[in-house]
């Protein structure tokens, strides 16, 4: 193999900030449907349509440059999208309902605008990096915000509306973001689960599933105290979301950072099924932990000491409602299921407009009432791709920052089972940086195969 001459100049220069323009860019786009930081209605389309325009005009794309597997993936994601535009268009309102998929196409293009653009490891490293930063810097101001309401510092009775969201109130912080869920413990005791300027905690919880785990990893890797202070930040951040969700697909994630290797060096068919032992032992720990919190909440709290009494009014969840389930909407279930055994092909997405009751949280339910059965189908291929085709390849790697990385994503995954619809663009650069990293790791492995040469220690060592 003959190595490509390194770039110098200003050429090389002017390649850098390409990249870093198109990472700016793209987090720019992301976190404008992500965050409520802009909060008019006019001013956050516009950013959108300014953003994807940007990311447009940088990508060079190159569709034969995709792989098989990562075309196979955007084929089965724009099969998704096309289960919600048909109903969408042949049942309720059409109009309502196309104008309803474009807005969600427009956010779900990241992906495919991700992968179609040139091989460049520096780009995702970029991407990789500024997902990290953000997420140590969002968690510095959950834990301020934290500490400033918990010591009375700030005011927690300003309320402003989100024009972004229909009737949306959100007790404001200032610089430390929103508060929608202030516990009082005490006399003059609160705690806030912080958000950000996230809608929900959860929300602000999944996000942080990456930067902890690739922390984490880039600490197993390089030793750096750096990268420790990193995920103790970030993680300590989780903890005091107080999101069940959050807590939970972290859990997920560690059970296949730690057990994936070693169950598929066992033999016999745990090799190839390995995915399902591990979910099956998650659903255990998780059943588990969701009833003690019913439980806590059945508890009188005059019979608790106040330290109990504290921990309970934080952790308790009510059987019947929706926090605290894996599966979200469980008060609503049957509501959710009569609608797609009603209508089996969806409803579209004319009705499922942010006010409407039948939007709901659980990604599972979302598309179930939007794209029906032919969307719940489409789902467990799409799925069955990303594990098998991306996160698979990266749990079996030597480098513990791809082991992570494809843990933060199994986990990011199941959060939304319980919020969320996996249309979140930061869940699509997740997606696409999982993607990035299989190539890399594979190409990586053939040339070590290419510089090994032919011989049978090469032939044995690349048969799976």
């Amino acid at each position: 193999m003959v190595a490509e001459p390194a770039r110098v100049g200003p050429q090389r220069a002017g390649y850098k900030w390409r990249d870093l323009g198109f990472v700016l860019v793209t987090w720019i786009f992301a976190l404008e449907y992500s965050l409520f930081l802009v909060r008019d209605d006019f001013a956050d389309k516009s950013i959108k349509l300014v953003a994807v325009l940007l990311i447009l005009f940088q990508v060079r794309a190159r569709w034969h440059a995709v792989e098989g597997r990562e075309k196979t993936l955007l084929f089965i994601f724009v099969t998704l999208l096309v289960t919600a535009l048909v109903p969408s268009v042949i049942t309720g309102d059409p109009l309502t309902g196309i104008a309803q998929w474009m807005k969600i196409s427009l956010m779900a293009m990241l992906l495919p605008l991700l992968l179609v653009d040139r091989d460049n490891p520096r780009k995702s490293e970029l991407l990789l990096s500024w997902f990290v930063g953000l997420g140590v810097l969002f968690s510095i101001q959950a834990l301020l915000a934290f500490i400033a309401v918990m010591g009375g510092l700030v005011e927690t009775t300003e309320v402003i509306e989100v024009a972004r969201m229909p009737d949306l109130l959100e007790v404001t912080l200032g610089p430390l973001g929103y508060a929608n869920a202030v516990r009082i413990l005490g006399e003059n005791v609160y705690w806030l689960r912080p958000q950000g300027w996230f809608l929900e905690p959860s929300l602000f919880g999944s996000f942080l599933l990456l930067p902890a785990f690739v922390s984490l990893g880039r600490f197993l890797r390089d030793r750096r105290p750096g990268s420790l202070l990193a995920f103790v930040v970030v993680f300590a951040a989780l903890v005091v979301t107080a999101s069940f969700a959050a807590y939970l697909g972290f859990i997920v994630g560690l059970f296949f950072l730690i057990l994936s290797r070693p169950l598929v060096r066992t033999s016999g068919a745990l090799r190839y099924a390995y995915p399902v032992v591990i979910l099956a032992a998650f659903l255990g720990v998780a059943v588990v932990l969701m009833t003690s919190s019913n439980k806590v909440s059945e508890l009188g709290v005059a019979e608790m000491s106040e330290q109990q009494a504290m921990f309970a009014q934080v952790y308790a969840r009510d059987s019947s409602s929706d926090s605290g389930n894996l599966l979200r909407e469980v008060a609503k279930i049957d509501f959710y299921l009569t609608t797609i055994a009603t209508n089996p092909l969806g409803i579209g997405l004319a009705q499922t407009a942010a006010e409407s009751e039948l939007v709901a949280p659980n990604g599972l339910l979302y598309w179930g009432v939007a794209g029906g059965l032919p969307a719940l189908a489409t789902l467990l291929v799409y799925f069955g791709c990303i594990f098998y085709g991306f996160c698979h390849p990266l749990l079996m790697s030597e480098n513990p920052v791809n082991r992570c990385l494809a843990a933060s994503l199994i986990g990011h995954a199941i959060h939304n089972f319980s919020y969320g619809n996996w249309l979140a663009p930061y869940f699509l650069i997740h997606l696409a940086l999982v993607c990035m990293m299989t190539r890399q790791e594979r190409r990586g492995a053939q040339q070590v195969v290419s510089r090994a040469g032919p011989g049978p220690e090469t032939n044995a060592a690349v048969v799976p």
